[in-house]
């Protein structure tokens, strides 16, 4: 059973190119009635792809920089097609010891009985539910969202950013750009859900091939990594707060972000500058408890 999907929230326009996951992350609501800007943060699965025409649309979006959260080895495998014009800076998220590109590719090369091994009995969704918090336990990992959040805060400059499918790296970072920006927690969860959609056409189609090959038997086994579930983002939260004690301690301690950069990413992001509160204050998270 592939996983759920969010109700339609007023964000996450589709950029309508060829990464079929890439969109803005502006249109949500925000901190005091404010609305998040579009056009100035967008979010996307791999660049690989792209066509002339592609390319032209990101030119024509302004966007000035790309990060991209991906490993050496899913870089070296498919690399980005960046227009000219656009820096280009590799941030990657991932473990040196235990490639999780690597891994999964090793089961699909295993066949079946690997994969039933591997990812059977809820074993699929455990691994993602580790793999979110150790991002946000690591500090190596963690040092990658910090800059991406410094760089969207004191940049004029429009980014985007991405991993390989833009769901689980690239999910979390704008769960918390959209979390530091006060917008609701069933905003924050269909943004993140909204992958699920986005990509189901390109997941089926690959596990159509995988099966014809005979590589796979049971594509429900792949659905919890292929997907996004709510769960795998409660279990980021539960680790923010486990780590920090909240959201805002977080922000401070954990992303090392100061008042003055987290003023400014609210005065570039929100469409009504914020008021009350102080510099972090309860209106970083909105007041939803995440993990709790």
């Amino acid at each position: 059973m592939a996983p759920t999907t969010a109700t339609a929230a007023t964000g996450g326009a589709s950029l309508g190119i060829s990464a079929v996951n890439a969109r803005d992350i502006g249109g949500y609501d925000g901190q005091f009635g404010s609305k998040v800007r579009t056009g100035l943060v967008f979010r996307a699965n791999a660049l690989n792809n792209l066509n002339v025409a592609d390319q032209a649309k990101l030119v024509s979006l302004g966007i000035k920089d790309i990060v991209d959260f991906r490993a050496p080895s899913e870089v070296a495998a498919s690399p980005d097609v960046i227009p000219a014009g656009i820096t280009y800076t590799k941030r990657p998220i991932w473990d040196t010891s235990n490639d999780f590109y690597a891994m999964v590719n090793g089961w699909i090369g295993g066949g079946p009985t690997v994969q039933q091994a591997q990812m059977g009995n809820g074993k699929a969704a455990q691994i993602m539910r580790d793999y979110y918090q150790w991002i946000i336990k690591t500090p190596d990992q963690r040092a990658q969202l910090a800059a991406t959040f410094k760089q969207i805060a004191t940049s004029p400059n429009g980014l985007l950013y991405h991993c390989t499918s833009g769901k689980d790296r690239t999910g979390i970072m704008s769960a918390i750009l959209l979390t530091a920006l006060g917008t609701p927690k069933n905003e924050v969860y269909s943004d993140y859900l909204l992958s699920n959609d986005r990509l189901k056409a390109s997941n089926d189609a690959t596990l159509a091939q995988l099966q014809a090959a005979h590589l796979v038997t049971d594509p429900s086994l792949w659905w919890p990594i292929l997907g996004v579930q709510a769960d795998y983002l409660d279990a980021t939260f539960a680790q923010i707060n486990q780590s920090f004690g909240s959201f805002d301690n977080f922000v401070r301690t954990g992303l090392g972000v100061d008042a003055t950069t987290l003023a400014a990413l609210k005065k570039k992001m929100l469409t009504t500058p914020g008021n009350g509160g102080g510099a972090f204050g309860s209106s970083v998270g909105n007041g939803i408890g995440f993990g709790s």
